[in-house]
């Protein structure tokens, strides 16, 4: 990357992958499971057996039960981006989101990349 700044020019738009990382605050994995099993205790059974919560036996129950889970990681991903895309549009950036995935490729223009970029690789 260090390379490709040096030779864009200043105005030169560039995406740039970021991750937004889990915080204590942020809902975790097993308050999701949790909270599934408590709407459906059918999936319990299925996780311990199976290790998948939408594992029962009825198709349509499980579809349910999936649906209901991926709905769950897509609002927890949600919450951990939402503070990073606030704070990018307030500095009038723009970026993609990922649904379902605590992540973003914001645009910025090389000129606000390079120093970023030359306080990591001096740090090294």
């Amino acid at each position: 990357m260090y390379e490709r700044l040096q030779q864009v020019t200043d105005e030169a738009p560039l995406p740039v992958a970021v991750w937004a990382a889990h915080t204590e605050t942020a809902r975790s994995q097993a308050a999701i499971e949790a909270e599934i099993i408590a709407r459906y205790p059918v999936a319990a059974k299925a996780l311990a057996q199976k290790g998948v919560l939408w594992a029962v036996a009825d198709p349509e129950l499980a579809l349910e039960i999936q649906r209901s889970y991926e709905q769950l990681l897509a609002e927890a991903a949600a919450a951990r981006v939402q503070p990073i895309m606030t704070w990018l549009k307030e500095q009038g950036f723009t970026a993609e989101e990922f649904a379902g995935m605590p992540a973003m490729a914001p645009i910025f223009p090389n000129a606000r990349l390079l120093p970023w970029v030359n306080v990591r690789m001096s740090s090294r």
